[in-house]
Protein backbone atom coordinates (compact mmCIF):
# COMPACT_ATOMS: atom_id res chain seq x y z
CA UNK A 1 0.00 0.00 0.00
CA UNK A 2 1.44 3.49 -0.96
CA UNK A 3 2.94 5.79 1.82
CA UNK A 4 0.93 8.86 0.06
CA UNK A 5 -2.10 9.40 -2.07
CA UNK A 6 -0.08 11.32 -4.43
CA UNK A 7 3.16 10.12 -5.41
CA UNK A 8 4.57 13.93 -5.46
CA UNK A 9 4.78 13.45 -1.79
CA UNK A 10 7.16 10.84 -1.76
CA UNK A 11 9.75 12.99 -3.75
CA UNK A 12 9.15 16.08 -1.79
CA UNK A 13 9.65 13.53 1.53
CA UNK A 14 12.72 12.37 0.01
CA UNK A 15 14.61 16.05 -0.62
CA UNK A 16 12.82 16.88 3.00
CA UNK A 17 14.98 14.16 4.97
CA UNK A 18 17.97 16.67 7.11
CA UNK A 19 21.31 15.85 5.59
CA UNK A 20 20.37 13.96 2.46
CA UNK A 21 22.30 15.80 -0.38
CA UNK A 22 21.59 15.21 -4.47
CA UNK A 23 24.54 12.43 -4.37
CA UNK A 24 23.08 10.61 -1.95
CA UNK A 25 19.52 10.92 -3.55
CA UNK A 26 20.65 10.01 -7.15
CA UNK A 27 22.30 6.60 -5.26
CA UNK A 28 19.32 5.81 -3.29
CA UNK A 29 17.05 6.49 -6.67
CA UNK A 30 19.28 4.42 -8.27
CA UNK A 31 19.30 1.51 -5.39
CA UNK A 32 15.21 1.16 -4.74
CA UNK A 33 13.63 2.93 -7.58
CA UNK A 34 11.10 5.51 -6.38
CA UNK A 35 10.82 7.38 -3.21
CA UNK A 36 8.13 4.83 -2.09
CA UNK A 37 11.00 2.05 -2.17
CA UNK A 38 13.10 4.34 -0.32
CA UNK A 39 11.08 4.79 2.73
CA UNK A 40 10.18 1.09 2.63
CA UNK A 41 13.65 -0.13 2.92
CA UNK A 42 15.57 -1.12 6.26
CA UNK A 43 17.79 1.16 8.17
CA UNK A 44 20.59 -2.20 7.17
CA UNK A 45 19.59 -1.64 3.54
CA UNK A 46 19.71 2.19 3.06
CA UNK A 47 23.51 2.29 4.68
CA UNK A 48 24.44 -0.27 2.39
CA UNK A 49 23.86 3.08 -0.17
CA UNK A 50 27.05 5.00 -0.71
CA UNK A 51 26.72 8.58 1.41
CA UNK A 52 24.32 7.23 3.56
CA UNK A 53 24.92 7.02 7.53
CA UNK A 54 23.05 5.74 9.82
CA UNK A 55 21.86 8.95 11.44
CA UNK A 56 20.24 9.82 7.83
CA UNK A 57 19.01 6.23 7.07
CA UNK A 58 16.90 6.66 10.83
CA UNK A 59 15.66 9.83 9.21
CA UNK A 60 14.57 8.24 6.62
CA UNK A 61 12.70 4.76 8.29
CA UNK A 62 11.25 7.49 10.57
CA UNK A 63 10.25 9.70 8.22
CA UNK A 64 11.61 12.68 9.76
CA UNK A 65 11.83 15.21 7.63
CA UNK A 66 12.24 18.75 7.86
CA UNK A 67 8.45 20.11 7.43
CA UNK A 68 5.42 18.40 5.72
CA UNK A 69 5.34 17.11 2.77
CA UNK A 70 1.67 16.88 2.29
CA UNK A 71 1.08 20.93 3.54
CA UNK A 72 4.17 21.73 1.32
CA UNK A 73 2.79 20.54 -1.55
CA UNK A 74 -1.06 21.71 -0.82
CA UNK A 75 1.21 25.21 -0.22
CA UNK A 76 2.63 24.63 -4.13
CA UNK A 77 -1.14 23.89 -5.46
CA UNK A 78 -2.72 26.67 -3.87
CA UNK A 79 -0.10 29.13 -5.22
CA UNK A 80 0.29 27.72 -8.47
CA UNK A 81 -2.79 26.24 -9.63
CA UNK A 82 -2.34 23.77 -12.57
CA UNK A 83 -3.65 20.62 -11.56
CA UNK A 84 -2.10 17.36 -11.13
CA UNK A 85 0.35 17.66 -14.34
CA UNK A 86 3.21 20.25 -14.87
CA UNK A 87 1.51 23.46 -17.36
CA UNK A 88 2.92 23.06 -20.88
CA UNK A 89 6.80 23.12 -21.33
CA UNK A 90 7.73 22.03 -18.13
CA UNK A 91 7.33 18.28 -18.57
CA UNK A 92 9.52 15.80 -17.15
CA UNK A 93 10.66 13.72 -20.34
CA UNK A 94 11.05 9.80 -18.83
Amino acid sequence: MPIWSDKRCGWLALYMIPGLGNIACKNLLEKFGDPEGVFQASVSELTDVEGIRKETALDIQGKRYQGDPQEELKKAQDRYPCGPNLPQGLERDT
